[in-house]
């Protein structure tokens, strides 16, 4: 299994992400406050008012963020609250528009886009959106397009729940993703059917038992896995 490691470096998302302090140093050396490697990071944006210049309540567990060359600085995708959300480079919300997430099945539950108490959790809960990718591919031809259009996605999700979402300008309803991949046999032929021609020898499994199984018989080069599965987690997979 090979390992890999992502660094997430703009300072503008770990400055809206950041709760507790209100600096932070880069370099925790004896001159660290003269190094050349320090930075500061600000509190742009809270679920908690008070915490930041600006409140937004559903920022809650935020994970997935995304820019785009033409709009406003960031997307943000919210993990605790399902929903997706545009802001400015001062971490004001830069649009009324707010992203729902799809659930697996494809619906939308009322939850989305709203603050979760985590004492008083709703039922259903959100979706778990965790990354988030801006789409700059237009061609309808070899583009990923919206599920049931010819539109070409703009913003694509990925979530715990194992599925895969798009949106894009000109749907209806306006603010809700599309469900693409679900967490289904469905997945496991899509991936075999992407990575097949590319000359990988592709080996599926419904779950982490099987999966344990099937790395016992035969050792892969590379496993890909979701988060949450029938039986156990991908983390007790890895």
């Amino acid at each position: 299994m090979t390992r890999v490691y992502r660094r997430l470096v703009p300072v503008a998302v770990i400055a809206i992400c950041v709760i507790a302090a209100t600096a932070a140093r880069a370099d925790d050396g004896e001159d660290r406050d003269k190094g050349p490697n320090r930075y500061v990071v600000t509190n742009l944006t809270s679920d908690i008012a008070g915490a930041a210049t600006n409140t937004d309540p559903v920022l809650q567990n935020s994970w997935g963020v995304a820019f785009t060359p033409a709009a406003s600085p960031f997307w943000i995708a919210d993990n605790a609250t399902g929903c997706s959300t545009l802001y400015d480079g001062l971490g004001a919300i830069a649009s009324t528009l707010q992203v729902k997430i799809p659930l697996p099945g494809g619906s939308i539950p009322a939850s989305a886009c709203n603050h979760v108490d985590p004492n008083h959790p709703p039922n259903p809960a959100p979706a778990a959106p965790t990354g988030l990718v801006w789409n700059p591919t237009t061609n309808v031809t070899t583009g990923f397009l919206v599920p049931g259009t010819n539109l070409p996605a703009s913003f694509i999700w990925d979530t715990e729940d194992g599925t895969i979402a798009a949106w894009t300008g000109g749907l209806t309803p306006a603010d809700q993703a599309v469900l693409a991949v679900d967490n289904s046999p469905d997945a496991l032929t899509i991936l075999r059917l992407f990575l097949t021609p590319e000359g990988f020898e592709v080996i599926t499994a419904g779950g982490v038992a099987e999966a344990l199984q099937r790395v016992q018989e035969q050792l892969p080069d590379l496993i890909i896995t979701d988060y949450a599965m029938p039986d156990r987690t991908g983390l007790d997979l890895c």
